[in-house]
């Protein structure tokens, strides 16, 4: 299960995107600071659990449905 090669930290952010749907810097949440929580977002999209939808300069991910499948 992918849930468990994931890091404590990358679960945690993992379960609050699924109640919170997109994570972007105005958001209102971060992980610790706002560079560690771009890298954990990164590491995610890479593992296909949430959609990078960062434009230059303008971070953002949404969790999609295996993210959410995952954190459930």
């Amino acid at each position: 299960m992918e849930e468990q090669s994931l890091s404590d930290h990358q679960l945690h952010v993992l379960r609050v995107m699924r109640r919170h749907d997109a994570w972007y810097p105005a958001c209102g949440w971060v992980f610790g600071t706002m560079d560690e929580t771009i890298e954990i977002m990164q590491d995610l999209a890479e593992r296909g659990l949430v959609d990078d939808l960062s434009e230059p300069h303008a971070p953002r991910f949404e969790i999609n449905d295996r993210g959410r499948a995952v954190s459930a």
